[in-house]
């Protein structure tokens, strides 16, 4: 049996078929009914409280997807996430053997990265949504034995590419960004995330596991601007941005400058992943 969680959410609800197509029962943790899914195959917990009813059922894997990324730099977003994984994990002792949880690039943070980034390197997180699942990760790993972590990049289809646009259009508008230096990005897809999750719950034999997911090809500025609408309209000159990004940098340890920055190397610098 396998329990899932998040199956509404931007990921989840373009996995359903495929956790179906599974040879295993599956189950669905979700906070209110859901039409699409048999209602015996439902578990009705808000996971920011305790379960209502015990879970008797004995898993062979959680796949913990469910997440708030609504409003990313919110410290709602932190403690909500937060909760519902230890909430997840401390209900759930002994009913599990392995677990995968559905963690995000945002843990490396955007500063003083070596690309291709790989899962050896620092992790600074500047978004509460990145600190939220960098703290998750750390709960997990203290807490679950046989643990799998899927640090997923950007997608580029279903609801999940809503992310993506960050690296297109400039802040709270609809103007396309074109990069005056050489910029390409790593992304996830459906089919990458489905042959990861195929491979772990038919061969998984880690105690633990930490994966940057991607779909194994890099996709230039140009690739990138031509996926959604409206023209390039803004292409500000390097010499501009060079001492923007030095001052951001260096004043850092403002919150509100360090997300500045965090921003402006999303939307004009390289964003790769191994």
């Amino acid at each position: 049996m396998i329990l899932v969680t998040g199956i509404n959410g931007l990921i989840g609800s373009d996995l359903y078929d495929f956790f179906e197509s599974l040879p295993f029962e599956i189950y669905y943790i979700v906070r209110k009914k859901v039409p699409f899914i048999s209602y015996s195959h439902q578990i009705i917990w808000d996971l920011t409280s305790p379960p209502p009813n015990e879970i008797k059922n004995h898993f062979n894997f959680i796949i913990h997807m469910a997440a708030n990324a609504h409003n990313t730099n919110s410290r709602d977003v932190a403690i909500t996430n937060e909760i519902m994984t230890r909430n997840l994990v401390n209900n759930l002792k002994g009913k599990y053997d392995n677990f995968i949880f559905f963690s995000s690039i945002a843990v490396y943070g955007e500063m003083n990265k070596v690309f291709p980034v790989d899962v050896g390197q620092t992790t600074h997180p500047s978004s509460e949504y990145g600190i939220s699942k960098l703290k998750c990760e750390q709960f997990l790993r203290s807490n679950v034995n046989n643990l799998a972590i899927l640090r997923l990049c950007p997608m580029i289809q279903g609801d999940g590419i809503k992310d993506l646009r960050k690296r297109v259009y400039f802040p709270f508008t609809k103007v396309k960004i074109n990069s005056p230096f050489n910029r390409s990005y790593s992304v996830s897809d459906l089919k990458s995330i489905k042959k990861l999750l195929k491979k772990l719950i038919l061969e998984f034999t880690d105690r633990e596991l930490i994966v940057n997911v991607s779909n194994d090809s890099v996709y230039s500025e140009k690739m990138i601007l031509s996926m959604f609408p409206g023209k390039i309209k803004f292409k500000p000159p390097k010499c501009m941005l060079i001492p923007i990004f030095y001052l951001t940098k260096k004043m850092k340890f403002f919150s509100i400058i360090h997300n500045l920055h965090n921003s402006l190397h999303k939307l004009f610098k390289v964003n790769t992943y191994v």
